[in-house]
């Protein structure tokens, strides 16, 4: 399966979770908004979880990749649906989709990474060969992984306080 595939079914299933999460709103406490938590804490709290994705996606051939996607992607449905309840559409998009718009791209490709990997290396070593593209081509995934994080971090610390 290439990599467009594997990111094509991720995309679907995430999408699937969010709307089926949307059907679950639940009474949550609304926590105050920290304003201490700036672009570096943010930066590298995302980072960590996007490279653990990856990490125990590898390690466990996809199935940590398979259960943070249902969870982050189930949560955000009910989390959303929960603020819906209680803000307005505004209010919630703004809250979710602005730095959403880096953050899930990331998170997308991370979890896909941590299925594709794994079984692009067992395919390289069942095969004997080294497939110098696919290297590349991860490399160059980590690095847009990168990019997104940085520009979530700055959004979610500088844009998205003002707005809510």
């Amino acid at each position: 399966m290439t990599f467009k595939k594997v990111v094509s079914l991720v995309t679907l299933i995430a999408l699937l979770l969010y709307i089926l999460g949307l059907f679950f709103p639940m009474d949550l406490e609304k926590e105050p908004i920290d304003e201490s938590f700036g672009f570096t804490a943010l930066f590298f709290h995302n980072l960590q979880a996007q490279f653990t994705a990856i990490l125990l996606g590898c390690i466990t051939l996809g199935v940590y990749s398979i259960i943070y996607l249902f969870i982050n992607f189930f949560s955000m449905g009910f989390i959303t649906a929960t603020l819906l309840t209680e803000d307005s559409v505004g209010d919630v998009v703004s809250m979710f989709i602005v730095h959403g718009i880096f953050e899930i791209p990331a998170m997308i490709l991370s979890i896909s990474l941590g299925i594709y990997i794994p079984w692009k290396l067992i395919g390289m070593i069942r095969n004997k060969a080294f497939n110098q593209f696919a290297i590349r081509n991860t490399a160059r995934i980590f690095i847009v992984i990168l990019l997104l994080t940085v520009f979530a971090a700055a959004v979610e610390a500088f844009i998205t306080p003002k707005l809510i």
